[in-house]
């Protein structure tokens, strides 16, 4: 009866790392998620700087 008793331990033990190691996959999931969405803006930000005609892009750009 211990032996079954040692291995319901076990497994709830592991089970347990199991929860924690899914959760921090949630949230590196999340994490990423977000760093995407600034990707995307940082992209847009960029390629709508490059469609206006700024003084001051021209001036980055003759300066470069």
């Amino acid at each position: 009866m211990a032996a079954i008793e040692n291995k319901a331990n076990q497994l709830n033990v592991a089970l347990e790392k199991l929860n924690k190691a899914e959760e921090k996959l949630n949230e590196a999931g999340e994490k990423l998620k977000r760093l995407d969405e600034v990707k995307a803006l940082m992209r847009k930000l960029n390629s709508d700087d490059l469609k206006e005609e700024k003084p001051e892009n021209r001036k980055l750009y003759k300066d470069s």
